[in-house]
């Protein structure tokens, strides 16, 4: 999906991204929000595995974004995963509701560091994994086949890795 040398099947949707030292670079000073969306795979089943590096800022870090099974219409919806340096929220967004309340909150330790997120989803079941170790299981009531977005807002963020494994290609 990006291996760090092109950014071919990214579709910037706001804010601004650039291809910087081989990785997705989001959100340069005076961006506002930057979301990005995987435009050439879709998926309801399979692995997700996103690294990330959280660029560092005078500011507190504000939480970015990875949505799954995002699907991109008028009436869109996508299930997010929020993540700050020390805990993670799920909810899901839709046209209707685009800044939902968290349907789950799960704490784990803050680094200062590289991280990799891998999602295992199997029809409701989402397993969730950070740095190897998992830290949560969210049951989708809604599961639908979507794509991938990453978004963040207010500080710098590089995608280095993404990686997606559909169980049914569509």
């Amino acid at each position: 999906m990006f291996d760090g040398r092109e950014l071919g099947g990214w579709r910037l949707l706001s804010g601004c991204m650039e291809l910087e030292g081989g990785a997705i670079s989001l959100n340069h000073p005076f961006c506002g929000m930057t979301i990005v969306l995987a435009e050439e795979v879709r998926f309801r089943d399979g692995e997700v595995e996103v690294t990330l590096e959280p660029l560092p800022t005078s500011r507190p870090m504000q939480p970015y974004v990875i949505a799954l099974r995002s699907r991109v219409s008028l009436n869109w919806s996508s299930l997010y995963f929020i993540c700050y340096p020390d805990r993670m929220e799920v909810a899901r967004g839709s046209a209707r509701l685009p800044n939902p309340p968290p349907e789950l909150t799960v704490y784990y330790e803050p680094v200062e560091s590289v991280l990799t997120w891998r999602f295992v989803l199997r029809d409701r079941l989402v397993e969730v994994y950070r740095l190897g170790t998992w830290v949560a299981t969210y049951y989708d009531e809604h599961p639908q086949s979507g794509t991938l977005a990453i978004g963040a807002d207010g500080w710098g963020l590089h995608v280095l890795n993404v990686r997606v494994r559909p169980d049914n290609e569509e």
